[in-house]
């Protein structure tokens, strides 16, 4: 047999090279698989690790919960309540289709509402009634410039305020008296002098002085015997009115004609009181008409002169009857 030439003849050798032993070649002809230098015959035959083992989960872990969503959940709505309404309390209708009114406190110190103070220029402050709108305007904080035919003063339960000299039926003299006012009232009686046509007068002189000083807003003072007692009777034609006021009366009738006629440009209200004024009590209650006498519970038609100023200053303060005539009375 011939000598065989080493392995490594003709291959390049190096000191970090590893040596490969020779194997003889199998029954086949096929040489066997070489393994792959650098791993051992050891590390070989491990088998791969398989993909990463999770640890299963723990019992505690699995729920049969839905999982929670990120999201927030939003409340349930609460049902919707109706409001309830409200009793209407300020008018209620009384009898004949009149309006009572809810009662009005007594005003304090400052009891004149915010923002609707006003200067108020009145005219007859010395008597039964004028007296009475002065003492419930002051007490709601309006300012009131008293007037009357003769300069003096005016004592309002320990309040005095000076009155200056006026005429009302005189249209320079309203107009003088009346500039920078908000509102002009009238309380002049037909009574001094008797049959003088005072009220009429009056009239006149109120609309053309108050539309020189450019106020609109004039209240007048106005009577109950041109209110209807039926619909073809007035109060003055009814039996058992007395002759005594039936001059006075007359007057207050012409003059509403006058205002209804000739009212154009103010915002006038005539005011007629029940069929009997006094002085009395003040309850802060009463109703209000149009045309026709207002009868209370009892079937009487009474008022104090007290609520019958209540019902004035009310309704220079709102305003509700511009350009017609109220009746007020006792509920």
């Amino acid at each position: 047999m011939s000598a065989q030439s080493p392995l490594w003849v003709g291959q390049k050798f190096s000191p970090t090279s590893r040596c490969v032993m020779p194997t003889a070649p199998s029954k086949s002809g096929k040489s066997p698989k070489r393994s792959k230098p650098g791993r051992s015959r050891a590390s070989a035959s491990r088998p791969k690790p398989s993909a990463r083992r999770t640890k299963p989960a723990s019992r505690a872990a699995v729920s049969r919960r839905p999982a929670r969503s990120s999201k927030p959940q939003r409340k349930p709505k609460a049902p919707l309540r109706k409001a309830k309404a409200k009793p209407k309390t300020a008018r209620a209708k009384g009898p004949s289709g009149s309006r009572q009114a809810a009662p009005r406190p007594a005003p304090g110190r400052n009891g004149g509402p915010a923002g609707k103070r006003m200067k108020i220029v009145l005219f007859g402050a010395g008597g039964l009634v004028g007296t009475r709108i002065a003492k419930e305007a002051v007490a709601r904080g309006h300012k009131v410039v008293p007037v009357q035919r003769s300069a003096g003063g005016l004592d309002l339960d320990g309040r005095h305020l000076l009155t200056v000299q006026g005429d009302a039926t005189d249209p320079r003299s309203v107009a003088e008296l009346a500039k920078g006012a908000d509102a002009v009232v009238s309380a002049v009686s037909a009574r001094n002098p008797p049959g003088a046509d005072t009220l009429p007068r009056a009239a006149k002189a109120l609309l053309e002085g108050t539309r020189k000083a450019g106020v609109r807003r004039l209240v007048v003072v106005g009577g109950a015997g041109s209110l209807s007692v039926d619909p073809r009777t007035m109060l003055l034609d009814s039996p058992g009115f007395p002759e005594a006021y039936k001059p006075e009366a007359r007057e207050h009738l012409e003059a509403l004609h006058i205002y209804r006629r000739d009212g154009q440009g103010v915002d006038w209200t005539f005011i007629s009181p029940a069929a009997a004024v006094f002085p009395g009590e003040r309850t802060g209650r009463y109703q209000t008409g149009e045309d026709h006498v207002l009868l209370d519970a009892t079937g009487q038609s009474r008022i104090s002169a007290e609520d019958y100023a209540v019902a004035l200053v009310d309704e220079l303060e709102r305003g509700a009857n511009k350009g017609r005539r109220m009746a007020v009375a006792w509920p």
